[in-house]
């Protein structure tokens, strides 16, 4: 009978599944030309092979997945991609435009804001070029797009991205530090969930278990991280897995009824699990039941400090709570990096909050904003149009310089109508249950009534972490093909 790891390992293998399903009829297309003057399609034999970074067996170069594991070459492209060199080249006006891989785009807006043209827009939760004569080749559109489903066509035309020095086996330069997920380059939630699984994969080929010191330390538990350890229990591998935040933060932080998923799930040996188009709620009501139903523990709320490797090469991982001793550990840890933290007595108390989800999940409450940059200014304006909502804003300096113009106007005359209250040159001294205590601009501490604190305050980013542990950062081009569109 299989276990119960093994049943809800299926939930996250099935997001693989899914994407082979077109496997066949697409090496079939490929093994054929244009159709010819006559009408007649005419098989091209002598395509040449390139070998499946996964498994090793020959595949059509081009080909989106190996023809016998089934692994999309996509997760290979930046990890195989040759490092840039030289400056980055301009694109030429007119001659360079945007194209958006669909299975890639979680609609997140990114490259519709920052087209002054016009030519993108959101269609049916997607990104789409809808304007193609308005494009001028600026290509900032590329530039800021997380997941690298807005690329540039033409001749020439390559993106570059900063990614951790990883291989095919998703190892870094460090021996035994892997890194998967959006933190190597992939933020498509199904790719994180594949990588997670073949990373496992990778390590049981040459891992020998030893006494006393865990197999493996996981530290992010998103998509990959989660599937890293559904796949690890399947394995019998010993494990942890750490999470600085609430399991699947990323996730939670969308708005609600994001859509984040655009493909239905099926389940071996459970059935069909209809979540296609999914909002964020229903795929985060999903994994909790994978969670509960296969046993896995998540270290919530226990932030990784350091990774320091001991003279017999065993890892040891520091956290706020202790130091874990793993022979491998897997970077699971996104981009966005750890949160800055409030420096005031109180600030774990679990009404502290380091990111705003949904503003509309506050109503009626007393709350405090600490903070001068977008996020605050954002947070404060969203609360504030929540009823009943008393809002204050706390920053330590006199006025606003770190914020867009947009928000800035909008805050300020939220201030002048009373709607946020303001407290220039303050900091938090203390943060009891009911109440929160500053030190304001006359140095005299001003108590005020409290049900929620967001500290808002900017963070590290996740560079500085790899760095510490010895992990390169590299640039990599990767050209984009015409063909694509």
């Amino acid at each position: 009978m299989l276990s119960t790891a093994v049943v809800w390992l299926g939930v996250f293998a099935g997001l693989a599944l899914l994407v082979t399903v077109p496997v066949h009829f697409h090496l079939s297309a490929l093994r054929r030309t244009e159709v010819g003057s006559r009408g007649r399609v005419e098989v091209n034999e002598q395509r040449s092979t390139r070998p499946c970074p996964q498994c090793g067996h020959p595949s059509l170069s081009g080909a989106a997945f190996c023809d016998k594991c089934g692994v999309p070459m996509v997760l290979f492209e930046l990890k195989l991609a040759r490092e840039a060199i030289g400056p980055e080249p301009r694109a030429g006006a007119g001659h360079v435009l945007p194209i958006i891989h669909q299975d890639l785009c979680i609609g997140c807006s990114a490259c519709v804001n920052a087209c002054d043209e016009k030519v993108l827009q959101i269609v049916a939760g997607k990104s789409t070029v809808v304007n193609v004569g308005a494009c001028t080749g600026a290509a900032v559109c590329a530039e800021v797009c997380p997941t690298g489903a807005c690329q540039l066509t033409g001749q020439g035309a390559s993106r570059r991205v900063e990614v951790p020095s990883v291989g095919a086996d998703f190892e870094t330069n460090q021996k035994g530090i892997y890194a998967i997920g959006e933190l190597g380059g992939l933020g498509l939630i199904k790719n994180a969930v594949i990588e997670g699984a073949l990373v496992i994969q990778r390590i049981q080929k040459h891992h020998g278990k030893r006494e006393g010191i865990l197999d493996l330390v996981i530290v992010g538990a998103g998509p990959a991280g989660l599937s890293a350890s559904l796949a690890a229990q399947e394995a019998g591998l010993s494990f942890v897995l750490l999470e600085q935040g609430s399991f699947a933060d990323t996730i939670r932080r969308f708005p609600n009824k994001k859509i984040v998923m655009a493909e239905p799930v099926h389940v071996p040996t459970y059935g069909s699990l209809w979540i296609s188009n999914a909002p964020k709620e229903t795929l985060l009501g999903v994994w909790q039941m994978i969670l509960d139903s296969a046993g896995i523990q998540v270290n919530e709320n226990e932030q990784v400090l350091a990774v320091k490797r001991d003279a017999d090469e065993t890892l040891l991982v520091e956290t706020r709570r202790g130091t874990y001793r793993g022979q491998k550990v897997i970077l699971a840890i996104g981009k966005r990096g750890s949160p800055r933290r409030l420096e005031a007595s109180g600030r774990d108390l679990p009404k502290v909050l380091y990111t705003l989800a949904d503003a509309a999940e506050y109503r009626g409450a007393k709350l405090l904003v600490v903070g001068g940059g977008d996020s605050a200014a954002e947070a404060a304006i969203g609360l504030a149009h929540q009823s009943g909502n008393v809002v204050t804003l706390s920053y330590r300096q006199k006025e606003f310089s770190r914020m867009k113009d947009k928000n800035r106007s909008a805050l300020s005359e939220l201030i002048r109508q009373g709607g946020v209250r303001f407290l220039p040159q303050s900091r938090v001294v203390e943060v009891r249950e009911n109440e929160v205590a500053l030190q304001v601009e006359e140095k005299k501490t001003l108590r005020l009534e409290n049900d929620f604190v967001f500290a808002l305050l900017g963070g590290s980013s996740p560079r500085a972490f790899l760095e510490s542990v010895g992990v390169s950062m590299v640039t990599k081009e990767v050209s984009v093909a015409s063909s694509l569109s």
